[in-house]
């Protein structure tokens, strides 16, 4: 991975040094740029690199390139949403089926704003050498127009940032990131409803289950509750594995179970459910609140579930939009999507 991203930030960073020298000397649209082999000389790399960075240029719309002739200024133009032929969406493979990203109605809601475009799927899996070759075929205009992050590794969403490629990120941007707009839920709103329930209920004994594998979200959600709550309602990292769960909150609550539980999937608040069943507990004497219930689950999960208030329709047009304001090099501010109690 790291050896992937010093090669997608050397080639941003000259690419940047040709933009300034662009600037500097004042170049209009149709005016000669350098060849590969002139920007090589100047940029004092190889010729295959000095391609890259002009390459990213092309992608960009800064210069454009003719067969036998070399590189020119491109003209300022608008952007048309019918020119972009394909949008990617890079995710782990767990996202698609557990939160709803496969919805079909997503990909609809994109479409409404690149009728044009086809919709693919990759799932990177960390993979250095995949991530590679994403950004080759891109800089050399094989690859996708646009992409989606969705529920990657802290690395992929630093490359795609590095790289300045047109990306949004459909999730929680991780600390340290910068460059990508994303749209995500609005887990401070969530923090605070959650408080405020625990407070109506006047529930005294509080728990938040979490994966072990800690996504950008939950750890934002962590975050806010521990803040809200001064550190008074306790965290347990479990496996998505029902045996394994119930092994440890078992041992963990040996004799009372907790009356306030705060469950970020489905499994865990049906495993929690399960045990206060088996030991004859009342429902009414454990509230359970689950954050992205399970799609496939969600009439099955116990207690009160967070859903976005968007329907997937809607949350796909914003996301378009989003990749649309990219393309036409606008910037584009991050789009916080409240979640309602149901």
């Amino acid at each position: 991975m790291d050896r992937s991203l010093k090669s997608v930030n050397r080639i941003v960073a000259l690419a940047t040094q040709l933009e300034e020298d662009i600037r500097s000397r004042r170049l209009r649209p149709s005016d000669r740029y350098y060849s590969s082999i002139e920007a090589a000389r100047y940029l004092g790399v190889a010729g295959d690199t000095a391609n890259r960075a002009l390459q990213l240029l092309e992608k960009k719309r800064i210069i454009y390139r003719k067969k036998k002739s070399g590189a020119f200024i491109a003209e300022p133009e608008v952007f048309r949403p019918e020119s972009v032929g394909s949008i990617q969406f890079l995710l782990d493979r767990k996202s698609i089926i557990v939160e709803g990203l496969g919805n079909m109605e997503v990909l609809y809601g994109i479409q409404s704003i690149f009728p044009k475009a086809s919709v693919n799927y990759t799932f990177p899996e960390n993979d250095a050498e995949e991530l590679e070759r994403i950004v080759k075929k891109t800089l050399n205009k094989e690859g996708a127009d646009a992409f989606v992050l969705v529920s990657v590794p802290y690395e992929t969403q630093r490359i795609f940032a590095t790289s300045e490629m047109p990306a949004v990120i459909f999730g929680t941007r991780y600390p340290g990131i910068s460059g990508i707009p994303s749209l995500e839920q609005d887990f401070a709103d969530v923090a605070s409803k959650i408080i405020q329930l625990q407070e109506q209920q006047n529930r005294k004994k509080s728990v938040l289950l979490m994966r072990q594998y800690v996504r950008g979200g939950d750890a934002t959600l962590f975050d806010e509750l521990y803040a809200r709550c001064r550190g008074q309602m306790k965290p347990f990292f479990l496996a998505d594995d029902p045996e394994s769960g119930r092994e440890v909150l078992e041992k963990a609550f040996p004799d009372s179970l907790p009356d306030f539980v705060v469950s970020i999937s489905s499994l865990f608040s049906q495993v929690i459910d399960r045990i206060r069943r088996d030991r004859h507990i009342p429902a009414k004497d454990m509230q359970i609140v689950t954050i992205h219930p399970d799609i496939r689950e969600q009439t099955k999960t116990p207690g009160l579930c967070f859903v976005d208030a968007y329907s997937p329709l809607q949350l796909g047009t914003m996301l378009g939009n989003m990749l649309l304001r990219r393309l036409g090099g606008l910037s584009q501010e991050d789009v916080l999507v409240p979640m309602t109690l149901t």
